[in-house]
């Protein structure tokens, strides 16, 4: 004879294993055992970008002993460089070739490729120097650019940072070509796993920097990275619309994060030292995570890892989001359960196979919708038919047995 909870409680098993589960990953997600890596890196170094702002930046770096990624542009576009259609360039001049040297030889600075003139290009619908262009052109601008930053350094440059976090295929290959080792964009780049690059996309800009390091702080035993974005625009001194910090805030701010011995503080050519797992496999991981988080969350309650992070805690915050995914769809199956079972139901109601169905199909559309802003709101609608369908099967499934009795 079958009690009323008798088919829920396979349900109810899996509700248990899952509060189980969730209480083991507390003591992961919270160990200070590791610690925080942070690499910066400061974009749109030029002929004509703010001088006295970026030897005070590079002092600031050499007073506390750090160092930090300056992206140069060798032959910046002097006009509007969003527009495609300018033709006047200006390549560094001699003083500002001797700060990158300077600064470089003291070792409080990587010299990295920000692009050859920054100039978006005539082919690309997005802002790009890069995308879009055959790689024979790519290449061309990649090695002038490369090669004049290692005329003034007499050095290998190796890191490249794109334009507006924008680049192709040809690029990568183009890098590859040019041995260089690391590419800086952000989350949206594409990859290869063949690629020997190294992809350290910027992971926070100035302004969420706080934030971040506070995210990273709770999770130190998950090797966490932070790779921060800085603009000259950043600083209040430069713009009063875009800026976050005076410049003698940032200088405190990096004094105190200087003085803790829970924190690397590096550029990016030196994550390779403490963080060995940087390539596109882990860029891919990290990539996914971030795409399972926005389709199953609202980016305000519950924001995706902005962070690299170890490969168990990524794996553990996929296990989580599918937890979640097919969690909601059970308990409001119980809940709809027990609303539609004092609801009079006609016993010839057709439910073929509803449930096993709606599930499959929100798997299936979950999984191949398209990363979007709005990609959570599918989610629940799919979760809350889950739910309902699944109800609908189970009250049916316990009808067809009492009948059957």
């Amino acid at each position: 004879m079958h009690t009323k909870t008798s088919c829920l409680l396979p349900g109810y098993c899996f509700l248990i294993a899952t509060l189980l589960l969730l209480t083991l990953f507390k003591p992961v997600f919270a160990s200070n055992e590791n610690k925080i890596t942070i690499a910066f890196r400061f974009d749109d170094y030029s002929a004509t970008s703010n001088t006295l702002l970026e030897k005070n930046l590079i002092n600031a770096f050499d007073k506390n002993g750090l160092s930090i990624t300056i992206g140069v542009i060798p032959n910046i576009m002097t006009g509007d460089y969003h527009q495609s259609d300018g033709d006047s360039y200006e390549t560094l001049p001699e003083n500002k070739k001797d700060i990158l040297r300077n600064a470089y030889f003291k070792g409080v600075i990587e010299v990295a490729l920000h692009g050859y003139t920054h100039q978006r290009n005539k082919v690309s619908q997005t802002m790009s120097e890069f995308a879009g262009l055959e790689y024979e052109k790519q290449y061309d601008l990649l090695k002038t650019g490369q090669t004049m930053l290692e005329e003034i350094i007499h050095a290998p440059v190796t890191t490249f940072i794109p334009p507006w976090n924008s680049y192709d295929n040809n690029t990568l290959k183009a890098l590859d070509a040019l041995d260089f080792k690391t590419i800086s964009a952000d989350f949206n780049g594409t990859y290869n796993t063949t690629t020997p690059l190294q992809f350290l996309p910027f992971t926070c800009d100035l302004a969420g920097f706080k934030s971040t390091l506070e995210h990273a702080e709770k999770r130190k035993g998950n090797s966490p990275l932070i790779v921060v974005m800085i603009h000259q625009y950043d600083f209040l001194e430069i713009s009063s619309e875009r800026g976050s910090y005076y410049f003698q805030e940032f200088e405190n701010l990096l004094h105190d994060l200087a003085l803790r011995n829970d924190l690397v503080l590096t550029d990016l050519a030196g994550v390779e030292n403490y963080y060995q797992n940087i390539y596109a496999p882990k860029y891919n991981q990290l990539v996914t995570t971030k795409k399972l988080f926005l389709k199953a969350f609202p980016v305000q309650l519950v924001a995706p890892p902005n962070l690299y992070m170890s490969d168990t805690f990524l794996l553990e915050q996929k296990l989580f989001v599918y937890l979640y995914l097919y969690l909601i769809p059970l308990i409001l199956a119980f809940a709809f359960y027990f609303i539609l079972q004092r609801i009079w139901v006609r016993r010839n109601m057709q439910i073929p196979f509803t449930g096993i169905i709606t599930l499959l199909l929100f798997t299936s559309i979950f999984i191949f919708t398209r990363l979007n802003p709005g990609g959570y709101k599918i989610t629940l609608i799919l979760q809350i038919l889950s739910g309902f369908f699944l109800a609908l099967t189970i009250l049916r499934y316990r009808r067809n047995k009492t009948v059957s009795y």
